[in-house]
């Protein structure tokens, strides 16, 4: 192979990989995320306007899976009132029940941010080239007054929208999961016997 074609085949290739996550199947907005589509303005924040005041009744859940390495798995849950549930299964400081208290004005800038992102628009699109195997998965879910919406996140999978990322990290900044996760090692992982 002529040593000119051999530097175009990576970029060839990424293009091609790219392509294939691809709004062809209509899944994404011209800017790659899932209702977002700058050029629909029914999509816009602006459109949808303010998120609704949470309630009593307001609920954000979080699952994290297992991978085959060490990922920490765990659910947890804030409800409109700042109530914290955690629930810690493996890989994680913490295993079995915990709870804490935020302030429900950071339960409100979390739900803003979850509108605003479009999360009730939002899906797991079909992989697409080549997914990850063994990568653990994000089930996240809002009831915010008559609406519920739950998402199913792969992370072995590359077409998934990062606005999907940016809000489960947000959630667990939120709940402030840290301080069950993390453990007393070089790494932070915990092992199975820790």
């Amino acid at each position: 192979m002529k040593p000119a074609v051999s530097r175009l085949l990576p970029g060839l290739a990424a293009l091609l990989l790219l392509g294939a996550c691809g709004g062809a199947r209509g899944e994404f907005g011209t800017d790659g995320e899932r209702g977002s589509d700058p050029t629909n303005s029914s999509n816009s924040a602006a459109a949808r306007g303010a998120a609704p005041l949470v309630d009593a009744d307001t609920l954000i859940t979080l699952r994290r899976s297992e991978c085959f390495g060490v990922c920490p798995a765990y659910s947890l849950s804030v409800s409109g009132d700042g109530t914290v549930s955690y629930v810690g299964t493996s890989y994680v400081k913490v295993r079995g029940v915990a709870s804490s208290q935020v302030d429900v004005p950071q339960v409100q800038e979390l739900v803003n941010e979850m509108w605003d992102a479009g999360y009730f628009d939002m899906i797991e699109p079909s992989p697409c080239g080549s997914s990850i195997t063994d990568a653990p998965s994000v089930i996240t879910s809002l009831r915010l007054g008559p609406q519920t919406h739950r998402v199913e996140h792969y992370h072995g999978n590359p077409c998934s929208p990062a606005t999907l990322t940016t809000i489960e990290d947000r959630i667990d900044e939120v709940a402030g999961s840290e301080r069950w996760l993390r453990c007393d090692t070089p790494t932070g992982y915990c092992p199975p016997s820790y």
